[in-house]
């Protein structure tokens, strides 16, 4: 909830401030709320605004109402919704929310931030018209530091556990992207290489008693799997895998499809790479 006086031109002058100046201008408490659910049809999800004189209401809805919305399957973000508004120390208001991309559930969710004007009459709305900015890729910046593995912050262990071992995971990125992984796996202990949702949702490929290099490739959500021979060859195990299904709207829990690797027993990870395709 955002509270804050109201200038002439209707723009709060503060983000989370109850203050009155001396010429006696309204309060205004503003209310942004989710309605829909992230999961389910792609459109199922909004930002929606209303505003009350008193925290306590009644409540006025904004006649601009959704705030941020998905109106359709060729956006490039589904699902938007769950928006928060903030304004920075320059006066810029901005309201982030989060949505999946478009065809592909199994990235998750992302965290979107768009700007955010003020009518004359006091209402926020998205600066530029509903997902303009965006364009069919759902993606602008630079992603570089979510890809580099080598930072542990990147990385988060599979609790509940799985095959007996410490499962270590990371969030993709890309719509197409390749992992490889090398091991070395003594006697007695395994290692493995997946795209991992949960314990009932991934696809991989393990290794017991012996050094292992192993591969999956992600295609647009047709992944592949591969295992370097002793020769240095990359022998398939299996190819063609749609993991497109992979996500929270089959399987619950709002995770994404992450690449992952399994230690078990002594088994270590000797390099691993993540790679944009």
């Amino acid at each position: 909830m955002t509270a804050g006086n109201t200038p002439p031109n209707g723009k709060p002058k503060g983000c989370g401030s109850n203050r009155r100046n001396s010429s006696a201008a309204a309060t205004w408490y503003y209310l942004v709320s989710a309605e829909g659910g992230t999961a389910g049809p792609v459109t199922s999800h909004m930002v929606v605004v209303a505003r009350s004189k008193s925290a306590l209401g009644p409540w006025e809805n904004s006649p601009h109402n959704p705030m941020v919305h998905t109106y359709n399957g060729d956006e490039a973000w589904w699902s938007k919704g769950h928006g928060t508004l903030i304004d920075d120390a320059d006066g810029n208001w901005y309201v982030v929310y989060h949505a999946y991309r478009n065809g592909f559930h199994t990235l998750g969710r992302s965290t979107l931030i768009e700007r955010v004007e003020w009518t004359a009459d006091g209402w926020p709305v998205l600066a530029e018209k509903d997902g303009a900015k965006w364009d069919r890729d759902g993606l602008q910046g630079d992603y570089s530091y979510l890809r580099d593995t080598a930072n542990p912050l990147l990385w988060s262990k599979w609790q509940p556990g799985f095959g007996d071992g410490t499962l270590w995971m990371m969030t993709a990125v890309d719509a197409s992207y390749e992992i490889t992984a090398e091991f070395s796996v003594p006697e007695g202990s395994h290692a493995g290489l997946y795209l991992f949702y949960n314990e009932k949702a991934n696809i991989g490929v393990g290794s017991e008693g012996t050094e292992c290099t192993l591969r999956i490739r992600n295609e647009r959500n047709i992944a592949g799997i591969w295992k370097k021979t002793a020769g240095g060859e990359w022998e398939p195990v299996e190819e063609g895998i749609d993991v497109s299904e992979l996500h929270h709207n089959r399987y619950q829990g709002f995770f994404a499809l992450r690449p992952a690797y399994l230690l078990a027993g002594d088994a270590q990870l000797v390099s691993f790479e993540y790679k944009a395709l």
